[in-house]
């Protein structure tokens, strides 16, 4: 019916404003901090799910001893 056109659209509006906003907050939030560092380590934490790892293991590094 009519109202029930009305009402389907009413609600796809508040969800795209919705969506909308979300997206303005993440991308102010970004603007803000875009690479958060690890306060020990000063290495960058990459948010998970976006197919990285949290932080890579990094090799410890050869001290070479020189000779007197």
């Amino acid at each position: 019916s009519e109202r029930q056109v009305k009402i389907w659209f009413q609600n796809r509006r508040a969800k795209d404003r919705k969506q909308m906003k979300k997206r303005e907050e993440v991308t102010v939030k970004e603007k803000i901090d875009p690479m958060p560092y690890h306060p020990i380590q000063s290495m960058p934490v990459m948010p998970m799910g976006l197919g990285m790892v949290e932080k890579q293991e990094l090799p410890e590094p050869v001290l070479q001893q020189q000779d007197q």
